[in-house]
């Protein structure tokens, strides 16, 4: 269950630029509203902003919300 709760949210974490400026803002916090082990929390909130911003502004447009 935790693994597809990851993979939704990177899904979400890249397309999704509001989510993505309030998870790099307040991680944990918003992390804890998902069901995620305590591992994947801490590695979700050492992501690359940088990183996953170019990888973002890669992706289709019509598959990405502003």
């Amino acid at each position: 269950m935790a693994q597809e709760t990851v993979e939704r949210l990177l899904g979400r974490i890249l397309t999704d630029a509001e989510f993505r400026q309030r998870l790099f803002s307040r991680a944990h916090e918003q992390l804890r509203q998902f069901d995620l082990l305590a591992h994947e929390r801490d590695c979700l909130s050492r992501l690359d902003l940088e990183a996953v911003e170019r990888l973002s502004a890669r992706l289709d447009p019509r598959i990405v919300r502003g």
